[in-house]
């Protein structure tokens, strides 16, 4: 697939605060959503119907959720796809298969260490 064949759809689930839902901080809008999305597009970091991406600025990985706590992103879909701030303490499904986590080393966003953190499901961002 190429990007013109992805549709992005940002779901107000994770906008309206709905419980048990993790939600976008405010400063990031819809259209920022889209771009973190096709950032991990670009990038390759997918896996079946789950990409999964970060928001870099100024070579800092920035947080996603309105706790600060969250700074990567899953979205999911097969045409059309929404995601939200990822949280692999609620769901494992949250947690990028491991070649994802080794590039986003690679690319030094994070630490090895941190991703065996992460897919302990211990609290730990990238």
């Amino acid at each position: 697939m190429n990007q013109q064949e992805y549709i992005y759809h940002s779901n107000p689930v994770h906008r309206n605060r709905t419980p048990g839902k993790t939600q976008w901080k405010q400063s990031i809008t819809s259209t920022d959503e889209e771009t973190i999305f096709r950032v991990g597009i670009e990038n390759g970091w997918r896996n079946s119907n789950n990409i999964f991406s970060l928001l870099i600025s100024d070579e800092h990985i920035k947080y996603l959720d309105v706790e600060n706590k969250l700074n990567y992103a899953r979205f999911r879909g097969k045409r059309e796809w929404h995601g939200w701030p990822a949280n692999q303490r609620r769901s494992k499904k949250d947690i990028p298969d491991y070649d994802i986590l080794l590039s986003w080393v690679t690319l030094k966003y994070t630490k090895r260490s941190r991703i065996n953190k992460l897919r302990g499901r211990k609290v730990c961002s990238i």
